[in-house]
């Protein structure tokens, strides 16, 4: 068997990178059906959570789960793109646990913030894009 390590990081990569890539599409591309996923849902939450300039933060949140999910992915800086994500999960598990408590919505979003700090210090693992580009170990 090869390095577990390398292995785990592969398993919280992928399952936690392809649920933030999906919560992330929906804030980019605008789902007629589920309007209630959108940017401008987004944004009102920042909002309501008292955070300067939400329409800008909203698109920067959007971009960190659309990018830092893909990247994820792929093991590409992982530890830097779990950092980020894991800051956003914050807030993200405060409001979730405000508007709906923590077992209808709030869980996700904690369950993702411990998957990103075991990421950070895991890293991309030996199955990554990285490593199979030569720029990391």
């Amino acid at each position: 068997m090869e390095d577990p390590v390398s292995w785990a990081a592969l398993m919280l990569r992928v399952g936690g990178g392809l649920v933030i890539l999906l919560h992330g599409v929906p804030k980019v591309v605008p789902l007629e059906k589920k309007p209630e996923v959108g940017l401008a849902t987004l944004r009102n939450a920042i909002e309501k959570l008292g955070f300067p300039y939400p329409t800008p933060c909203a698109h920067g949140v959007a971009a960190a789960e659309c990018l830092g999910g893909a990247c994820l992915l792929l093991g590409f800086f992982t530890a830097w793109v779990a950092c980020v994500l894991a800051l956003i999960m914050v807030p993200a598990t405060y409001w979730k646990h405000k508007v709906s408590g923590f077992l209808l919505g709030a869980d996700l979003p904690f369950t993702l913030f411990f998957v990103l700090i075991a990421l950070i210090f895991l890293g991309d693992g030996q199955f990554s894009v990285r490593v199979l580009l030569g720029l990391g170990k």
